[in-house]
């Protein structure tokens, strides 16, 4: 039998005083991990009853223990509340054995174990899974950080969290530090080889049918502002097109232009990231100049409105 056991932060596990628990956890030993849950309903014991052994598998745990005293009918009960936090951990543990599932006063203790060497194996193949990803990212762009490089990077974050919660659990389960060294030092080379990227990651803006070059202005400012990197330089380096687009029409006896552009943005390589639609509208009694003018102004205030990112 498998489990897939997620982990999230405030997972609350109540551990009742030594005189009423009704099962003993072992020790865990060379050969097996155990984990014990208590609760009033069976399926949430035996959630507990996981959550109980992975924990032990992570080095990053922090525990608040509660000792709460209380009386009923005169008779003094103790009570044990751990409210334990783990960091985000997924793991697929196999072969789950139940020892025993017991129900008494209405209190489930549900006590398993899992063959230590079969855990180990479990998370060395996630492991190596994360670690040939990342191998990819290292070969792939160690030799032209840019743009490209900066995009494929930016959402390696959670990445990098599920990688270190691995590494941690894999050292939880037994296995010696030194054997999960590699695996640090791709996440230390991906974290160098990001700041690398994002240092480079510059644009050449490359703007058309701007007449007045006013767009192009107004652009300019607003894409440096948004901590985009602008540059005159071809090596390397992505690029933004702004194409501006006018379409005249006359409506009600009034000269209307419409003026719109697509922020095409593109790698090193020419390959597509993003794309951003402005549109605007002027409105003249007198001339399509005018309303032209009215337009521009209209479409220059959305850019400096406009939150762009890449």
């Amino acid at each position: 039998m498998k489990f897939l056991l997620i982990i999230i932060a405030n997972l609350s596990v109540v551990a009742c005083a030594a005189s009423n628990l009704i099962v003993n956890k072992p020790l865990n030993d060379k050969v097996y991990l155990y984990g014990l849950g208590i609760h009033s309903t069976h399926a949430s014991a035996e959630k507990q009853a996981m959550a109980n052994l992975t924990q032990q598998l992570s080095s990053r745990v922090e525990s608040e223990v509660l000792d709460q005293q209380t009386l009923t009918n005169g008779i003094e009960n103790s009570r044990t509340e751990v409210n334990t936090k783990v960091s985000t951990l997924a793991l697929e543990l196999p072969n789950i054995e139940t020892m025993k599932s017991i129900e008494i006063n209405g209190e489930w203790n549900i006590l398993i174990r899992v063959k230590r060497s079969l855990v180990q194996l479990a998370i060395k193949n996630q492991l190596e899974d994360k670690s040939d990803d990342f191998s990819i990212y290292l070969e792939d762009y160690s030799a032209s950080p840019g743009p490209a490089c900066w995009y494929a990077l930016k959402g390696v974050n959670n990445e990098k969290s599920a990688f270190r919660s691995l590494i941690a659990a894999y050292v939880g389960s037994g296995v010696k530090v030194s054997r999960t060294q590699i695996y640090s030092e791709q996440i230390k080379g991906v974290e160098k080889l990001f700041k690398k990227c994002k240092k480079r990651n510059r644009y050449r803006l490359q703007v058309e049918n701007d007449l007045t070059g006013q767009f192009r202005a107004a652009l300019q400012e607003s894409l440096s502002s948004s901590e985009i990197k602008l540059t005159n330089s071809s090596k390397n380096t992505g690029v933004i097109v702004a194409k501006l687009e006018k379409e005249t029409k006359i409506l009600f006896k009034q000269h209307v232009v419409f003026l719109s552009s697509k922020l095409i943005v593109k790698d090193e390589f020419g390959n597509f990231i993003s794309d951003t639609d402005l549109k605007a509208k002027g409105v003249s009694f007198s001339s399509y100049r005018d309303a032209e003018k009215k337009a521009i102004k209209g479409i220059i205030k959305r850019i400096r409105k406009l939150k762009f990112s890449i």
